[in-house]
């Protein structure tokens, strides 16, 4: 029903609302990801999505399926259905979508709440990429998650000589420091409370700005390093 001479986002929500309840909860679980989701990280965000559900997911058969590995059967049946009509596509990296206007079109018709849910759903699904995780803790306004994540982050990106992308996660922790004083307390083995919440993330973020002066010279900028 959507005319010819409508916005494009508008004729892919319209292309994309004619899939089976399955195949459209696939899509939603992936569309703020970012990045392709392999069929664990997918069964894992759905599952976390599912937590904060107060409804089973909608069905479009009440007849019994066979599920496919970590995915539930809905799940493998929803993978199945966007991959057969190609707005899905899956690769060794994953599942994605086939062209990135896809995305972008079933990302902006998601409503405010349920995006909130499916960032929060995404940082627990992609719990073995911390670099997102962050990314989406941050999104979901879960400010000491997203400081936990980027210090991983920045962990593994210098356990892999990545002096930039350790340098952006640690940037992204100096930014949240305010938001975990409790930590700061126990890693200098005093109470928190004691010594107020100020002086105990200042013991905290010394160390890591730290770790961003050296990731900053490693990286070949050595203004930022010394600022």
């Amino acid at each position: 029903d959507t005319a010819l001479t409508g916005a494009f986002a508008e004729l892919v929500i319209a292309r994309l609302a004619r899939r089976g309840p399955e195949c459209r909860r696939v899509i939603r679980l992936i569309a703020l990801a970012g990045r392709p989701l392999d069929r664990d990280e997918l069964a894992e965000t759905a599952s976390a999505f599912e937590l904060t559900a107060d409804r089973l997911p909608p069905r479009s058969s009440t007849l019994p399926r066979r599920g496919e590995g970590a995915l539930d059967p809905d799940l493998a049946a929803g993978l199945e259905e966007g991959l057969a009509c190609g707005i899905l596509v899956e690769a060794d990296d994953g599942i994605a979508f086939r062209h990135e206007h896809i995305r972008r079109a079933a990302a902006a018709d998601l409503l405010p709440r349920l995006r909130h849910r499916h960032h929060l759903a995404l940082a627990a699904g992609l719990v073995s990429h911390p670099r997102e995780s962050a990314r989406h803790w941050l999104a979901a306004q879960v400010p000491d998650r997203a400081f936990h994540a980027a210090v991983a982050a920045a962990e593994r990106a210098e356990a892999a000589h990545a002096p930039e992308d350790a340098l952006e996660s640690l940037e992204l922790a100096l930014a949240l420091i305010e938001t975990a004083p409790a930590e700061a307390g126990t890693e200098a083995g005093k109470s928190p409370r004691r010594r107020g919440a100020r002086s105990a993330s200042r013991e905290v973020a010394t160390p890591l700005q730290l770790r961003a002066a050296e990731a900053a010279f490693a990286a070949g900028r050595p203004a930022r390093a010394v600022a």
